[in-house]
């Protein structure tokens, strides 16, 4: 048998390597709890995201063509006043020379 110092030291050991397996099993879990997390937290954000996108998304659309309708009037307000002739060319037109 051994003798009462190894005996001692063996438990000592197996009382440490216990303590050890202890917080290296809460250092897992709380390693899984922080990645669960993380998950969670990137979730919601998308979430909201895409939830902002559709409740924004009718008015964008709608304020899209507003824009596209104001562009297409002011195009055509710039083709009208294109079309109008110049002071020249009425000049040209009284006074044929």
């Amino acid at each position: 048998m051994a003798d009462p110092k190894e005996k001692k030291l063996l438990e000592r050991i197996a009382k440490l390597t216990e303590e050890n397996n202890r917080l290296l099993r809460k250092m897992r879990t709380s390693q899984v709890i922080g990645r669960v997390m993380t998950i969670v937290y990137w979730l919601i954000i998308l979430g909201v995201g895409v939830g902002l996108y559709h409740v924004i998304q009718p008015y964008l659309q709608s304020l899209l063509d507003a824009y596209s309708s104001v562009q297409g009037s002011l195009d055509s307000v710039q083709n009208a006043v294109s079309s109008v002739p110049t002071l020249g060319d009425l000049i040209d037109v009284i006074n044929p020379l």
